[in-house]
């Protein structure tokens, strides 16, 4: 699954300045809130942060995927925040994280949920992916760059 059939370029905040985990968890629920995907932003972080009691979802490399689903969420929706410096996550890797791919999908969609999961492992785990994240200044080219690299990456 591709991740930029979830994603807009209006929920792809560069630079975002967050002081710990809570407050970058905050924010990518606010963002989807804002972008009309969830109907409430506390719910969805409640969400968030509940998840991220159970294991972090800092995947290593600096990457973060916080998700949740529930009834507050209208539409299967990401959102990419690249943060200005790097928070504690409690990351497998024991590194702070400073790019979130946050997901947020109605309740009851685990196929959707668990497929979009996935398709991000597989974007992250391409060196040009994250590249060309912590080189952007544009969100809109950066949307761009993303759906190219997932064209790319389908033909191989």
């Amino acid at each position: 699954m591709k991740i930029c059939e979830f994603l807009s370029p209006e929920r792809i905040v560069l630079d975002i300045v967050c002081r710990d985990k809570a407050e970058s968890l905050q924010n990518a629920a606010r963002l989807l809130a804002v972008s009309g995907v969830a109907s409430d932003w506390q719910a969805l972080y409640d969400g968030m942060a509940a998840r991220e009691a159970l294991m972090s979802t800092g995947v290593g490399n600096g990457i973060g995927i916080p998700h949740a689903s529930g009834p507050f969420v209208i539409a299967p929706s990401a959102a990419l925040l690249r943060l200005l410096s790097p928070v504690d996550f409690e990351a497998i890797d024991r590194r702070p994280v400073d790019l979130l791919i946050a997901v947020a999908v109605p309740e009851g969609d685990q196929r959707t949920h668990l497929s979009l999961l996935a398709g991000i492992a597989r974007l992250c785990k391409n060196p040009q992916f994250l590249s060309a994240v912590h080189k952007a200044k544009d969100p809109g080219k950066l949307f761009n760059r993303i759906r190219n690299l997932e064209k790319e990456m389908a033909f191989h």
